[in-house]
């Protein structure tokens, strides 16, 4: 895993079930890799969206940095389990971000079903559902599903989205930023492999160093 943290790179692991999920192929690897890029890094400044949450209120970026730095998560769906994973250890560092000055939000497609609804619904921090896929498109963190992964895909619980570009099973890179108050990213960690995701302790530090840099 890369954290682009603007001058520096550091590697970290979320522990994970290895044996859930469905295993990346080597085709899948390759389109993430060239996908990751061109996908939004430290120092732009964040592509600026307005999102329903899971009860259909609407949350914007603007309104949401407006009170502090801001964390924000995207996800492939509840029917990755390592997805799962993250967003379950980013909500146990829920209070940690508050006592911080900060916020986090987690971006991912509709829920496949009332299963994965529920599940999500659990979480204390705002769910944002990415309808089309739009707003991860904006990051640069969508890829197109090889098609001999799409069984297996469709077996596990994904649903392919609702895009203008017809026939496309699209998936979401997972990938975790930390934007401060005027819009500007100062932390990416993308990785080309899903089951490899920034560990919880690596967002509480770029906060930290945030927080001190804003004090300085």
């Amino acid at each position: 895993m890369s954290v682009n943290s603007g001058s520096h790179l550091v590697a970290d692991r979320l522990a994970a079930d290895e044996d859930s999920g469905v295993a990346p192929s080597t085709e899948l690897l390759l389109r993430t890799t060239e996908a990751a890029k061109r996908a939004i890094r430290a120092g732009q400044f964040a592509p600026t969206f307005r999102l329903q949450d899971l009860h259909g209120g609407s949350v914007s970026l603007l309104d949401l940095i407006e009170r502090g730095p801001l964390v924000v998560s995207f996800y492939r769906g509840l029917w990755c389990s390592f997805c799962d994973t993250a967003i379950e250890a980013l909500a146990g560092i829920g209070d940690k971000i508050h006592a911080l000055g900060a916020a986090h939000v987690a971006i991912g497609p509709p829920p496949g079903d009332s299963r994965q609804q529920d599940r999500l619904d659990i979480f204390p921090m705002p769910i944002l559902i990415d309808r089309g896929l739009r707003v991860s498109s904006a990051y640069g963190l969508t890829i197109e599903l090889p098609d001999d992964l799409r069984e297996q895909y469709a077996t596990a619980g994904y649903v392919p989205p609702n895009t203008t570009e017809s026939g496309k099973w699209l998936v979401p890179i997972p990938a975790t930023y930390l934007i401060d108050r005027t819009g500007r990213i100062v932390m990416a960690a993308i990785d080309i492999d899903y089951r490899n995701r920034i560990a919880p302790s690596q967002i509480l530090s770029a906060l930290r160093s945030l927080q001190r840099r804003a004090v300085a």
